[in-house]
């Protein structure tokens, strides 16, 4: 199975020189918690990525946001794979790297999408409902054929 089929499309996008306070209202307007940053506003030239947790971090330590850029808080180099790699890599990039976050790029190098820890959790319980409905049926099956 490809990172692309547990993958979430829907990226919100900042030039890392916006305001921190610009970011976290964009991840409450936009229902999000991750905002991959770019460089000049094009989707090819990511370089870092900013989290709901980078915020709550700095604001465990600082009493404001106001005049923080996105760039002073992002978190680079960005973690990466292509949509076609397999959910294993995903796993050990996301364990190796210690992210719950793994931004997804094509072949030419645009974002595609991001997985978190939060799709495979998704993609984990299906399988483990699956496997469930499997050891139903064969039980039942054999207990049909008890005499």
């Amino acid at each position: 199975m490809s990172i692309k089929s547990i993958m979430n499309t829907s990226v919100v996008f900042m030039p890392k020189n916006a305001s921190v306070q610009e970011a976290a209202r964009k991840m409450r307007d936009e229902n999000v918690g991750t905002i991959v940053v770019v460089n000049n506003g094009n989707a090819k030239e990511a370089c870092g990525i900013l989290t709901d947790r980078d915020v709550a971090l700095f604001l465990a330590k600082n009493t404001s946001i106001d005049g923080i850029s996105i760039n002073e808080l992002m978190s680079y180099p960005l973690i990466t794979l292509n949509a076609d790699q397999g959910i294993k890599e995903l796993c050990l990039t996301m364990a190796e790297s210690q992210v719950r976050r793994v931004v997804i790029m094509d072949e030419q190098n645009f974002v595609q999408g991001i997985a978190s820890m939060d799709d495979l959790f998704l993609l984990l319980a299906g399988e483990m409902s699956d496997i469930k409905q499997a050891v139903e049926s064969q039980a039942n099956k054999q207990q049909e054929t008890l005499p």
